[in-house]
């Protein structure tokens, strides 16, 4: 289940990537590098979600969460998903843009007032998080209703 967390993480950070591709500035020619970036940027917001991930792992202190039921019962699952992506994505994009210059944000960017840094990154990583880890719970939880059903404890529908 960590690996189906990666790549949901992957597809989802890689979608919000192209969907938000226009809210920058861009310093390359053509679209096949744009793409490149692009992909790129959402391999990055990879290591994002592993913080993530290791965080949750050391808060339920174990390194298979995403697997036990009980993970997804727990506040801290959905509060820190959201408060440290919102962190994570917040100190990010002061680095990248006023540190690093890494990036621009073009004049339809959303800007977060006080913080000054782009609303769509800190969107994502405070929606891609729980997203993920609502599909695992979705897909867990059809996993043992499956498993329960087959060993006649609950009935299929319910």
């Amino acid at each position: 289940m960590p690996f189906l967390y990666l790549i949901l993480s992957f597809i989802l950070n890689f979608t919000w990537e192209n969907a938000q591709s226009t809210l920058y500035v861009w310093h390359i020619a053509g679209w096949h590098k744009e793409l490149r970036l692009i992909e790129a940027t959402a391999t990055g917001d990879m290591l994002f979600m592993i913080i993530i991930y290791l965080a949750l792992a050391c808060v339920h202190r174990d390194w298979g969460w995403v697997n036990r039921r009980e993970a997804y019962q727990h506040p801290a699952t959905w509060i820190i998903a959201v408060m440290l992506g919102a962190l994570i994505a917040i100190s990010f994009e002061l680095w990248a843009v006023y540190v690093n210059h890494r990036w621009l944000y073009s004049d339809a960017m959303p800007i977060i007032p006080i913080v000054n840094v782009g609303l769509s990154p800190v969107a994502q990583m405070i929606t891609i998080p729980p997203l993920v880890i609502g599909c695992l719970w979705l897909i867990t939880h059809q996993a043992h209703r499956t498993r329960s059903a087959s060993s006649g404890d609950v009935p299929a529908d319910q």
